[in-house]
């Protein structure tokens, strides 16, 4: 597997669309490889408009 870490993903993203005057006109949604909630934070933080999940919530049902 090949890939960026959301975060550091997501700091790239927001530099491109700002350096494209794309910023508002793009929504920019993140999910994967979040687990705790400052994760989830520091994404809306770095200009996410929403951070989906689903892995963590099924986990979460599992063990109830």
């Amino acid at each position: 597997d090949v890939g960026l870490p959301t975060l550091p993903a997501l700091c790239r993203t927001v530099q491109y669309l700002e350096s494209r005057n794309l910023t508002g006109q793009i929504s920019l949604l993140v999910g994967g490889g979040l687990f705790t909630p400052g994760d989830f934070l520091k994404c809306l933080a770095l200009g996410a408009d929403a951070v989906y999940f689903g892995t963590i919530a099924a986990l979460v049902m599992s063990h109830t």
